[in-house]
């Protein structure tokens, strides 16, 4: 497993190292570098569990799409700055180069950064060192038994387990509870990582509280598709797969904010959000992701049509439905893509400590073990 893990290493040698360089014309051959990586990792199995093999290509296929953003796309060190820095960081010395490229390297929603986006991201932390580290302990805990309350409650109800019925074939109901089920994990399991990051940062002071938004955003707001992906949703891929698409609108010479360049940049951000969440044999996740702005397009027309009839802002009424209609897309869509992360371990209990199995074995609510535990 080690040997098979070298070109991950040097994949982020390479990104960091063309971060670091000052600009030149030849700075694109590092992205040719970078991309000759991908048969020893597409085709490699450095782990014989195949959901560590998914996650390690899934990361490799981010570092590529972050690589065509930062060494061929973008100038990275004339074009991005950091918020209060006054001149371009490529006439710093190396070592300020370097703490500025790991800065930019681990700011994947741009936060504290010009290309942040704004009015997008949750409200940044005001709070002390201190009662950060507190909150965030808290979540950390509530987070971590959520996922071992959810993976108890799905293991007995078979949501995460291979079945003879596909996903997609169970009744309605049934897929509405899977995609309740679906959606806190993913939210759990997402924010796991990131919460242990800030503390980690926040706590060796090598970043304030304010650099860490809250990952989601407010659900309530989740009341169209669009709103759910641009608003809701964490923004972690936001720059990766947006880039391409504007940049391809600004090479065909669409005019900035027409509809052209809008939907142009759209699917290609959800082409690219498909790429990265597929796996090499399945395309199931590049379907669901492909599903999204059609769905975004059919919203477009109906928002379009209602504002002809005076319906101009987002009332109460208009937004239960909304929601209403957000739960039912995606309990329609989904499907498949649950059932593709499931062949391929994903959806698997990334640990499992057993408190929800026993509170329930104990009051008499599930009498057999053997179906709680996963």
């Amino acid at each position: 497993m080690r040997n098979s893990l070298i070109p991950h290493a040097l994949l982020v040698v390479l990104l960091l190292t063309s971060m670091v360089m000052k600009p030149c014309r030849y700075r694109w051959l590092m992205w040719l570098l970078i991309v000759g990586l991908a048969p020893f990792i597409f085709f490699s199995q450095p782990s014989s569990d195949p959901s560590t093999n998914a996650i390690v290509r899934h990361l490799f296929t981010n570092y590529i799409f972050v690589a065509f953003d930062f060494i061929v796309l973008t100038d990275v060190q004339n074009e991005l700055r950091q918020s209060g820095q006054g001149k371009p960081i490529s006439n710093a010395p190396f070592w300020a180069r370097l703490r500025w490229a790991f800065q930019l390297f681990f700011s994947a929603r741009g936060v504290g950064w010009s290309h942040e986006p704004k009015g997008v991201l949750p409200p940044h932390p005001r709070i002390t060192r201190r009662h950060f580290l507190a909150s965030q302990g808290f979540w950390l805990v509530f987070y971590v038994l959520l996922i071992d309350a959810v993976h108890c409650i799905g293991a007995h109800t078979s949501v995460f387990t291979e079945r003879s019925i596909p996903t997609s074939s169970q009744p309605w109901h049934w897929r509405f509870w899977a995609l309740l089920l679906f959606g806190i994990r993913s939210v759990a399991c997402i924010n796991v990582p990131h919460i242990v990051l800030s503390i980690v940062s926040v706590g060796g002071c090598m970043t304030e509280p304010k650099g860490w938004p809250p990952l989601f955003g407010n659900f309530n707001d989740a009341y169209t598709v669009r709103q759910f992906w641009g608003r809701t949703w964490h923004q972690s891929l936001r720059r990766v797969v947006s880039s391409p698409g504007k940049h391809l609108a600004r090479r065909l010479r669409f005019s900035p904010g027409s509809q052209k360049s809008c939907y142009t940049q759209l699917f290609v951000a959800f082409i690219m959000h498909g790429v990265l969440h597929m796996q090499p044999t399945d395309f199931r996740p590049l379907y669901f992701f492909l599903a999204q702005p059609v769905a975004m397009s059919l919203e477009a027309v109906v928002i379009a049509v209602a504002a002809r009839i005076g319906y101009h802002s987002p009332t109460s009424v208009y937004r239960i439905f909304g929601h209403i209609w957000v739960c039912c897309w995606f309990a329609f869509c989904v499907s498949d893509y649950m059932d593709s992360l499931i062949s391929w371990g994903m959806l698997d209990a990334p640990f499992n400590i057993g408190l929800t199995s026993e509170i329930l074995r104990h009051s008499g609510v599930v009498k057999n073990n053997n179906i709680l535990s996963s």
